[in-house]
């Protein structure tokens, strides 16, 4: 995330009118990264995870049929491999050192792999006076914009036009 920030800011764009965005983990993602990147002003997160944990037991059993027991050594696994610890990745205890800059939470609220709770846990843990959270009706995950894509567009858009100018 860091060399993309620097990517777009080496173009022109500079500090607090640089905005991120991401689905999923990718949403997750930029929120974790955004407290440790003070050039970026706004931040749009579609269907993160709160915290990654609890959802493991479910995508490793869907994924390898596997039962939850699996899941601490294919945790541990991950660090060592990839030097991924998920203890640290909670994204409910990123989103509150991203003040005052906004964030918009988005995320459907049918979406089966990441529930809707996340997005109302990541709105009550983040602290800055500006941020929104917009639940899409019938969306399942990160299918809000297929769902709802003009008014996507004009909130994704509306939102960046009000944070970054």
């Amino acid at each position: 995330m860091q060399s993309a920030v620097r990517f777009v800011a080496a173009r022109g764009i500079p500090a607090g009118r640089i905005g991120l965005w991401g689905q999923s983990f990718g949403g997750a993602a930029v929120l974790l990264a955004a407290p440790d990147l003070p050039e970026v002003g706004a931040v749009v997160s579609d269907a993160a995870f709160a915290d990654v944990r609890p959802l493991l037991n479910g995508e490793i059993s869907l994924r390898t049929g596997l039962p939850p027991v699996f899941t601490p050594g294919l945790s541990l696994f991950t660090q060592l491999l990839y030097g991924l610890n998920l203890s640290v990745i909670p994204s409910d205890q990123a989103v509150g050192r991203i003040a005052p800059r906004p964030i918009l939470f988005i995320h459907g609220a049918a979406d089966p792999r990441v529930p809707v709770e996340h997005a109302y846990r990541l709105k009550a843990a983040a602290r800055g006076p500006a941020d929104e959270l917009w639940i899409v009706p019938g969306a399942g995950h990160v299918l809000s914009f297929d769902v709802q894509p003009a008014e996507y567009a004009t909130k994704v858009l509306g939102f960046y036009d009000r944070a970054l100018r």
